[in-house]
């Protein structure tokens, strides 16, 4: 996500470079093996909370049931 913290000028004064912040090839694979057991025994709070702790500028909105009937 890019925001106006992570934008840095360049020589060019309409050209600007963000620098973002990435995880290590180990830290996603941790977090693939994080991400699929709580997806295979269905725990929320735990996919939830492995979210908001490795993506940055997430934000948790209303509660959206995961399993909600379409109309």
């Amino acid at each position: 996500m890019i925001d106006d913290e992570s934008l840095r000028a360049t020589p060019h004064p309409k050209i600007l470079r963000a620098e973002e912040s990435y995880l290590s090839q180990i830290e996603v694979a941790s977090m693939l093996r994080e991400l699929n057991a709580s997806i295979e025994t269905t725990d929320t709070e735990r996919l939830r909370a492995l979210v908001k702790a490795r993506v940055d500028g997430y934000h948790h909105q209303a509660e959206v049931p995961l399993h909600a009937e379409q109309k």
